[in-house]
């Protein structure tokens, strides 16, 4: 079987495509313990990097999350030789709970990127800011197997593995802190990696929001999810550019449980858009894909 060796590196946001794996999942850093600190999510690059430390919740919702400081036009933080190995190439993505402050500039946004240390071959997604919803955490994905999986030499470069990282980037100086929680490895069936913690099912949030089904999609598809009690729920789609383009849901009350609202494209042009789900303390976000 190849192996598929990662690099995790500088990752703060990570968004999502499709997975099929999802209840395989390997947490990598939980930040719970304010002894261990940050552990190996100590590094930092960007223009506005100043530094990354431990640092207690914002909102109470866990015991300690990795608080970014930014000082300038965009930054993110990393682990260094930090190798995941997994066999059979079962790895399909990672996972992140993310905070941005409320006044976190909305002019420009995040890049979600994978580049293999064969070929140096870039990979990304952009994802606006606009699309997160502020002081609350936002759990988000990345799919960076179905990005790398068509690059040259593949079987080499996935040997030589992969630094999977995040930037966020502003027009604009801005000063502040960030935050980020719950780092996971998606899909993963065995994994022999030092100082990794044993594979664990992702950490249940106030909900759960399933990919879409069908995706792709013409015209209507499925947006899921469940809640883990009785919540005010709002479901907003945006299109590429982080536009508002239809409201499915305007703070409904949903008792807890297992819900679906349906999404027609009918009137809207082929491409990816991102459907947002927020409750009053947590929110996720995923991109679906519409071709006519």
């Amino acid at each position: 079987m190849n192996k598929l060796l990662l690099t995790l590196f500088g990752v703060l946001f990570l968004f999502s495509w499709s997975f099929s794996q999802e209840a395989d999942s390997l947490l990598l850093a939980d930040f719970e313990d304010e002894a261990a600190g940050l552990g190996r999510w100590t590094g930092g690059w960007g223009d506005g990097y100043d530094e990354s430390l431990w640092a207690q919740d914002p909102i109470g919702e866990s015991g300690g999350c990795l608080e970014l400081f930014i000082n300038g036009p965009g930054a993110a933080f990393n682990t260094s030789n930090f190798f995941i190995v997994v066999e059979g190439d079962t790895a399909t993505g990672l996972a992140i709970d993310v905070m941005i402050p409320e006044d976190f500039p909305t002019d420009l946004g995040v890049q979600i990127y994978a580049m293999d240390q064969l070929n140096w071959n870039w990979q990304s997604t952009w994802y606006p800011t606009s699309t997160l919803t502020t002081d609350v955490w936002n759990r988000l994905f990345f799919d960076f197997a179905q990005r790398i999986e068509t690059i040259e030499n593949y079987n080499e470069a996935m040997e030589a593995g992969f630094q999977v990282g995040v930037e966020y980037k502003t027009a604009e100086e801005w000063y502040g802190s960030v935050y980020a929680d719950n780092i996971y490895l998606l899909g993963v069936a065995d994994t022999t990696s030092a100082g990794v913690k044993n594979k664990n099912p992702l950490n249940p949030a106030a909900f759960d929001l399933k990919q879409n089904y069908p995706n792709p999609f013409n015209p209507v598809t499925t947006i899921s999810y469940t809640l883990s009690r009785k919540e005010t729920v709002s479901v907003h789609i945006y299109n590429v550019a982080g536009e508002l383009v239809q409201t499915l849901l305007d703070n409904q009350q949903q008792a807890a449980g297992s819900h679906s609202v349906l999404f027609d494209g009918s009137t809207y042009s082929s491409s990816v858009y991102y459907y947002h789900v927020q409750t009053s303390n947590f929110s996720q976000t995923r991109l679906m894909l519409l071709i006519k």
